[in-house]
């Protein structure tokens, strides 16, 4: 076993394919159709010798014999059976695995589209035998070239296929380990932070968030915003998310009234000093961690400059993201002033995004 999870969720999930089940997710950018093929919710197959992929669902009834087995590091779901390198000592306590927390435990659940509550262990994985990032079907053999050769091909190659499949992040390479772990939880969706969107001309974060309406309404969670910088702390501050108005003027619609699907709460909240790390942790209205964004350090420029020859002058520069130059110190002590000192003005807004 090289990398996987075993989790509890509705059965909408368990009987919904990871491909699918992250089209339906609310997003605050632009769907792209998918190119390629789709197995479904439960599968077995090997697309490169040597390289298993399945996903199976697990009955109420068959639960506790699977759990017993795994304290023995052993893996047998429908049919998926094998063995993991592991000692039952190295399962971790109760942790939660947030949307995006960078972690290699957090890498063999990304499929979920939420947050997990659970268990991990980490795994001793073996060599991967040769494996490639695009998988790629055989042609029906009795098809030869020609024009219905050709409208197929393009579904019969899968790009990034364990993340589409199994909902682990690994691009598939041999070259690359798979993230060396196994987890054993719940999915979380009381709320969850979809995406952290930096606005560098007006220097925010625009926090766009989902939740599960009979579990919380939005608007009695907090944000937290931490900055730090060369590994100590800056500021801290509480953003309590029913202080922000529920419209940017782009909408008329309030988010709380849409299906899940379609809506999101967007939160703008000042970026803080510049060319720092940072990162948003969601709480629930009891205090207790809904999902993070680590402390972490972002990019948030990118130069690109085109030269014909090593010594000649740039034809073409540009960069995307925050173009301005590096605060000064001066600059960044002011921008943590007004850190703190803010609580609830115009810097702030809540906008409904909609897939």
């Amino acid at each position: 076993m090289a990398s996987g999870s075993l989790l509890t969720g509705p059965a909408e999930v368990a009987y919904t394919s990871w491909c699918r089940w992250s089209e339906l997710q609310p997003r605050s950018w632009a769907q792209e159709r998918m190119r390629g093929f789709d197995l479904g919710p439960i599968f077995v197959s090997e697309p490169f010798a040597g390289v298993r992929a399945a996903r199976q669902v697990v009955s109420e009834a068959d639960w506790d014999r699977v759990i017993a087995l795994l304290a023995d590091g052993k893996l047998d779901v429908g049919q998926i059976a094998g063995e993991m390198r592991t000692r039952t000592d190295r399962w971790s306590s109760t942790v939660l695995l947030g949307l995006d927390s960078g972690t290699t435990a957090s890498g063999a659940v990304v499929g979920s589209r939420r947050p997990v509550m659970g268990v991990v262990a980490g795994l001793d994985v073996p060599s991967i035998p040769d494996s490639e990032g695009i998988w790629k079907l055989a042609s029906p053999p009795y098809l030869r070239p020609g024009p219905d050769l050709g409208r197929i091909a393009p579904l019969r190659s899968l790009a990034n296929w364990p993340r589409v499949l199994l909902g682990v992040d690994w691009p598939g390479s041999s070259t690359v380990p798979p993230p060396a772990a196994f987890v054993v939880g719940r999915i979380q969706s009381t709320a969850w932070i979809v995406r952290v969107e930096p606005d560098f001309k007006a220097e925010q974060l625009k926090i766009h968030i989902a939740w599960d309406e009979s579990k919380v309404d939005p608007l009695s969670c907090t944000l937290v915003i931490r900055h730090e910088l060369d590994g100590l702390p800056l500021s801290t501050r509480a953003v309590r998310i029913s202080d922000y108005p529920n419209s940017d003027g782009t909408s008329s619609a309030e988010p709380r009234s849409m299906d899940w699907k379609q809506r999101l709460l967007t939160v703008a909240v000042p970026r803080g000093p510049r060319r720092t790390d940072w990162g948003v942790q969601l709480l629930a209205p009891d205090g207790r961690l809904l999902d993070e964004r680590p402390v972490a350090t972002r990019i948030e420029e990118l130069r690109v400059s085109l030269r014909v020859g090593p010594e000649a002058t740039p034809v073409n520069e540009f960069s995307v993201g925050d173009s301005k130059p590096p605060p000064t110190s001066a600059e960044r002590d002011l921008a943590l002033e007004e850190a703190s000192n803010i609580e609830t003005d115009a810097y702030a807004a809540a906008a409904v995004g909609a897939g």
